[in-house]
């Protein structure tokens, strides 16, 4: 059974010396891995294709690794396989969890039946697969692209299924990896089962952990992302999406902490999927360089916050956003280094920088240093690092006061809606379109329901009350000094 050429783990073994980003793609899954080691109570947890180990450290620092990982997973034991690297090369013995994460793409194909078969061989209990489904940015020594296999979700599913039962299938938003939860055969722990009360998250700060998933049956058809199709298991449909927050920076500015706040309940009321959100608060990043707000330059240190890898938004503070955000993210486009609403008028070219979505990982974003940002010569504001600029839709990019100066390519309400006059807080600004919109989103931000409805059947609740009754201020009971306001659904924004 041969797993890897050695002339391809020579070709590996000079990538990983000769570029620090590759294979450290680990720690993307760690969040992941956590849920399904806790799950499943896995003692053991194995790596396979751990390249750099970013997935083990993320699980084990407990200052820099996934919130809440280093604890829970105390006296659990992670270890690392990688055939083309030295000292990681040992075949592992059985572990009760397996991750194997942007590994089987760069399998040699006819090696990938002996890959997949010692993968059964090593789960115990369950294993995490992330698959890519598209081409690499990285090149081999000898011309050929990192991903030796690039295939549809459809053309995996039958090769994982003749190995492992199939308990969960999700595509990621941009259709570039997919991602499954597989068992062993022989095993029954393909069962949908409920998890004890100690198996659940709550309170952990680490997320839900989902119980059992639907066994695989038919097959139903999905979009891909990319305009494409992919066969989904029937069954899985249903099942929670196993996929990392969408990556989203806000300008902060101290004096308008309110335009950040509706902005941010905007994006929760309408988001699909989960979120992480970034405020950009100058005195906690490492550049002090401001202009007229203080994000003015600091947006600009996003792909480097994010290790130059993966897709990230940034948005300014003074804004609505009206659509699924899933929906921006799904225009990815790893092509270009930024892409942005191009506004037709020069008037509104220096506008463009304020909703920008980045491929974080293009080459030309490493012209992002912090050193540049505090004050190097490149104009920042013209996007003037790169050429590779790539379009969003005007959609994505309203500028409120001045839609009478450009031509839209859009009917109706923006998905986005940016208020650069101001928003409509200041008697300056009470004339705004989507002033009712804004006032609700930000209404809504600030308000709480009634205490009893909150906490009424709280364990807590006693000693409230009875401190209420002593102090004769039980008639306070069920007021509220900020009363609860319900966020517009999409339906009433259509109609404000």
């Amino acid at each position: 059974m041969t797993l890897i050429t050695d002339d391809y783990r020579a070709l590996n073994a000079e990538l990983h010396g000769s570029n620090e980003h590759y294979g450290t793609s680990g720690k993307k899954w760690a969040r992941e891995a956590l849920r399904l080691a806790v799950r499943h109570k896995a003692d053991t947890i194995l790596d396979y294709g751990c390249g750099k180990q970013t997935l083990a450290e993320a699980l084990t620092d407990s200052d820099y690794g996934v919130a809440g990982a280093a604890l829970r997973l105390t006296g659990k034991s992670i270890i690392g396989y990688d055939p083309a690297l030295e000292g990681l090369d040992t075949p592992p013995e059985p572990a009760d969890m397996v991750v194997c994460g942007d590994v089987l793409e760069h399998v040699e194909p006819e090696c990938l039946d002996a890959v997949l078969d010692d993968l059964a061989r090593v789960t115990k209990k369950v294993a995490l697969l992330v698959v890519a489904i598209s081409p690499a940015k990285k090149i081999l020594a000898d011309g050929r692209n990192a991903h030796l296999i690039v295939q549809p979700s459809e053309w995996w599913l039958p090769r994982i299924q003749q190995r492992f039962h199939v308990k969960h299938f999700a595509m990621d938003a941009g259709g570039y990896h997919f991602t499954v939860v597989v068992a062993p055969k022989g095993t029954d722990d393909h069962a949908t089962t409920q998890p004890s009360p100690t198996e659940s998250d709550a309170g952990s700060g680490v997320g839900e952990v989902h119980a059992g998933y639907p066994e695989v049956g038919g097959q139903e058809v999905r979009g891909n992302g990319q305009g494409g199709q992919v066969a989904v298991p029937q069954g899985l449909a249903q099942a929670p999406p196993l996929r990392e927050p969408l990556r989203i920076c806000i300008g902060f500015d101290h004096r308008q902490i309110v335009s950040y706040t509706a902005l941010v309940q905007s994006i929760l009321v309408n988001s699909s999927v989960p979120v992480a959100i970034t405020p950009l608060v100058l005195q906690t990043l490492p550049v002090r360089r401001a202009g007229r707000t203080p994000f003015t330059f600091s947006r600009f240190i996003v792909p480097s916050m994010f290790g130059f890898e993966g897709v990230a938004a940034y948005l300014d503070a003074g804004q609505l956003v009206l659509a699924d955000i899933a929906e921006l993210f799904a225009l990815a486009d790893d092509r270009f280094a930024v892409q942005v609403a191009k506004n037709p008028n020069p008037k509104f070219h220096s506008e463009w920088a304020s909703v920008m979505l980045f491929n974080c990982a293009h080459p030309d974003n490493r012209k992002l240093t912090v050193k540049e940002v505090e004050g190097g010569p490149l104009p920042l504001l013209t996007l003037g690092w790169t050429e590779a600029i790539g379009d969003l839709p005007l959609a994505w990019h309203e500028l409120v006061g001045y839609t009478d100066e450009y031509e839209r390519d859009y009917e109706g309400l923006p998905k986005l809606a940016h208020f650069p006059q101001g928003v409509p807080a200041y008697p300056e600004t009470v004339d705004s379109e989507h002033l009712e919109l804004w006032q609700r989103y930000a209404q809504t931000a600030m308000s709480t329901h009634p205490w009893p409805t909150l906490m009424g059947d709280s364990v807590h609740a006693k000693a409230v009350i009875d401190r209420l009754q002593r102090t004769g201020n039980i008639d306070k009971l069920g007021s509220t000094l900020m009363g609860p306001q319900e966020a517009p659904t999409p339906g009433q924004q259509q109609g404000a």
